[in-house]
């Protein structure tokens, strides 16, 4: 599973959603987790890794995806 992830910050307004900066997603900028951007890839679309979530995030987004299936 796979969620969106958007660089307009504008999105971090919606419930749910969690504000990642640059330097803690190994992006160019800081960016937005859209937890109703849920999707299912197969890996092998995947070319490269980015890098590592910290767990507190990772937190938030499970959190997130809670919220948006009524789970919490």
């Amino acid at each position: 599973m796979v969620l969106g992830i958007t660089s307009n910050l504008k999105f971090s307004k919606v419930p749910g959603n969690v504000l990642i900066t640059a330097q803690e997603s190994g992006l160019d900028k800081a960016s937005v987790i859209v937890v109703s951007q849920l999707v299912a890839l197969d890996k092998e679309w995947f070319l490269h890794r980015i890098g590592p979530i910290p767990q507190l995030t990772i937190d938030l987004v499970e959190h997130g995806l809670g919220l948006l299936l009524g789970f919490k």
